[in-house]
């Protein structure tokens, strides 16, 4: 059973806490691309099909109606025939008279099935419409899942070029003589410095979050950390100065800020509602990393990619 702990002043072990199910990160899926290409190559063959069911039966009408006209104007002479043919006797005459009914019959016959055929060539036309529009609403989903693809890519790229030695400027260089903030292995600990590296924090870190609220263990991936339950609108601290290794959507993470201590040591905070850090910029400790949006906080500890005990390292 996972154990909970409230946040406040003072840490303490309480007793476990039901909290409700927490919403799944928005993220594409694995092949989404994929997926929607397929989903237009169909909708294309649909229009295909169609198209080419069109084109044949309107070579069909035409043929109807030209076989059509045919019976039509030999059923028109034999009616203006006039007298009947009743020289010849009585095989003569019905003779002629079954000749006009066979007409009259494969007239009506023709006129029915040019009905049937301009009906389903309207309804096919309508059809096809319908599927022209799908088919553009198919490539606009496609053009975006690829789109969705490429730029998770490109995240996950740059999330493991941050655990890359040397894929950011030696922290061991403080900002500029102008910065207020310390020099990079100086850090504050409730405002006071207690050590010369990130290493000798542990167990005296702040808690990424002010308000109090509930902390469990939980995982992202390829860690472990901890999520604090904190309503939307909680900002959210960085523990140490640092610089920004990571700042964006990551599939699996949310937003997402990662902050370079030094000596391979970073931190994780992720499910973000909003945060305007950029790329490579110093952050003091206690300065705003972001804030959450409805998303519990997922909080990590990292030397190089391997996750650390964030618990020991809060002192919790």
């Amino acid at each position: 059973m996972r154990r909970w702990i409230w946040m406040g002043l003072l840490v303490a072990p309480l007793a476990p806490l039901v909290v409700a199910p927490l919403a799944p990160l928005a993220r594409a899926q694995p092949g989404e691309g994929a997926s929607a290409a397929q989903r237009l190559a169909d909708v294309e063959a649909d229009v295909a099909r169609i198209g080419a069911e069109v084109d044949a039966l309107a070579e069909q009408r035409v043929a109807s109606e030209r076989s059509m006209r045919e019976r039509a104007r030999a059923l028109y002479r034999l009616r203006r025939a006039g007298v009947l043919p009743v020289a010849g006797g009585f095989d003569a005459l019905l003779g002629h008279l079954a000749r006009v009914e066979r007409l009259e019959r494969m007239v009506a016959r023709d006129l029915d099935a040019l009905r049937f055929l301009r009906q389903r060539e309207e309804g096919l036309r309508e059809e096809l419409s319908g599927a022209e529009r799908r088919i553009a609403d198919a490539r606009r989903e496609a053009e975006l899942a690829a789109a969705r693809e490429a730029e998770q890519l490109r995240a996950a790229s740059a999330f493991q070029s941050v655990f890359d030695v040397g894929s950011l400027p030696n922290l061991s260089v403080a900002p500029s003589a102008s910065s207020p903030h310390f020099g990079a292995g100086t850090f504050r600990v409730h405002g006071e410095p207690t050590s010369s590296s990130f290493a000798g924090l542990r167990g005296q870190l702040p808690l990424p979050v002010r308000a109090g609220g509930a902390m469990r263990e939980a995982s992202r991936e390829d860690g472990r950390g901890l999520e604090v339950l904190s309503p939307a609108g909680t900002p959210v601290l960085a523990v140490a100065d640092g610089r920004v290794a990571f700042a964006q959507r990551y599939a699996g993470y949310g937003r997402m800020v990662i902050l370079e201590h030094g000596d391979g040591h970073y931190t994780l905070y992720a499910g973000l509602g909003q945060s305007s850090l950029a790329l490579g910029e110093w952050v003091s400790q206690g300065a705003r990393v972001g804030e959450l949006g409805g998303e519990p906080l997922y909080f990590e500890v990292r030397r190089g990619t391997r996750s650390l005990e964030a618990r020991t390292w809060l002192g919790i």
